[in-house]
């Protein structure tokens, strides 16, 4: 009784290295004990054989085998056998089915360079690809196809797989002819801890490549927040706020006396405006945002912590006109685009809504953030601490009732 062979899509293959061609049966397959490869190359002539002796529905090319050379495309057909060697005749034959073998294409993580040890909450991984090293083949292209670039926090061989880029479709950016270079930035790394990315890629000729990256281990340095010192300079008009991160220049309409440390709120159509004169409309002190460069790219990063009580609670948001039940704002002038960040209380429970936009006229949200959620009786007069963080675009929010480090 006959069987069919279907010989399954064989990928590229470097001859130096071999590989698996596999294949299904259609009819029985108790009848096999050996099968054979026939390779034949674009004018049909047979330049290699292979026997394999196994049930197992594949023939695996040995590395080197006689008759194959990198840079050709060749034809395959597999004929199946009842008997052990190949001998005696075929039980069934394939139709033919092409591949190519090609030399493997080189791949190396070239940023970071080295084991490096950064202050940074974000690392760009870059990669460099070489079609055909070492030779020219002008009849068929080996791009990338797609990458993923994977995160694993630990030194390596941890297994702690913690991010991912997921698959990306293409080739990537020709720096010279045949060698491309692809790159993807992972962010909100964490303090003290080590960092390494495993890429794997596939070519456009279903080879698949894998490299791993040298270690990124985070160091912040540690800043402790401490109780700004707010001056009233009311001969020249502004406010000042001087705390170890910066200082800040703006207008309030709120009575303060020097040294208490705050500015008081709390009375209704009060408020603090930094870098803007309401009175002049002129952003006479404009402000300033801490960028870091990160190949090219500068990125914004920033942090505040607000210390707030007896607040009221709001239920509205930015997209509401006439709103002003914010309890932070930071953006430009026309206030189109900023952050704008309220305080909810449901009960005895309280939580802060952030959200970041790059056009409010248009109704265009980039960021919505919720924090952590505290209980804090009502009427209570708690002092709650509000971190607001960015970082190359990530925002985040928590509420405390106590300073970090104390």
């Amino acid at each position: 009784m006959s069987v069919t062979p279907v010989i399954q899509t064989i990928n590229a293959f470097d001859v130096a290295n071999g590989t698996t061609v596999r294949f299904n049966i259609v009819g029985n397959t108790d009848l096999i004990r050996s099968n054979k490869i026939s390779i034949y190359d674009t004018d049909n002539i047979l330049v290699a054989t292979n026997v394999y002796n196994s049930t197992r529905l594949e023939n695996i090319i040995p590395a080197n085998l006689q008759g194959l050379a990198n840079g050709n495309s060749y034809y395959a057909i597999i004929d199946v056998y009842n008997t052990l060697d190949a001998s005696g005749d075929s039980v069934g034959t394939s139709l033919g089915k092409q591949f190519w073998c090609l030399p493997t294409p080189t791949l190396t993580l070239t940023m970071p360079a080295s084991d490096i040890t950064i202050s940074e909450t974000s690392q760009e991984f870059i990669a460099r690809y070489t079609m055909y090293p070492n030779m020219t083949i002008s009849d068929v292209e080996n791009k990338i196809q797609f990458y993923r670039f994977n995160l694993y926090k630990g030194a390596p061989p941890a297994q702690v797989l913690v991010n991912t880029s997921g698959d990306v479709y293409g080739a990537g950016s020709e720096i010279s002819s045949g060698v491309y270079q692809i790159n993807y930035n992972f962010n909100n790394l964490e303090n003290n801890s080590e960092y390494y990315v495993e890429l794997i890629v596939t070519t456009q000729q279903g080879m698949s490549l894998t490299a791993t990256s040298h270690s990124v281990t985070i160091s912040l340095s540690d800043e402790t927040f401490v109780a700004a010192e707010v001056t009233n300079h009311t001969c020249e008009g502004y406010i000042e706020v001087k705390s170890n991160i910066t200082n800040l220049l703006g207008y309030t309409n709120a009575d303060f006396e020097d040294g208490d440390g705050y500015i008081d709120l709390t009375e209704d159509g009060k408020y603090v405006i930094w870098g803007y004169d309401p009175i002049l409309e002129e952003d006479t002190y404009p402000l300033t945002f801490p960028t870091t460069n990160m190949s090219g790219h500068s990125l914004m990063q920033w942090s505040a912590i607000l210390e707030v009580f007896d607040l009221n609670s709001s239920i509205t948001n930015p997209y509401n006109e006439e709103d002003t039940s914010y309890i932070f704002k930071c953006t430009d002038l026309v206030g189109s685009n900023g952050v704008y960040l309220y305080l909810r209380r449901e009960g005895n429970n309280i939580w802060g809504e952030l959200y970041a936009v790059t056009d409010l006229d248009e109704l265009v949200p980039t960021a919505y953030v919720k924090s952590n959620t505290l209980t804090i009786a009502d009427g209570s007069n708690t002092h709650i601490y509000i971190l607001i963080r960015c970082s190359a675009g990530w925002y985040d929010v928590q509420l405390s009732t106590s300073l970090p480090n104390e």
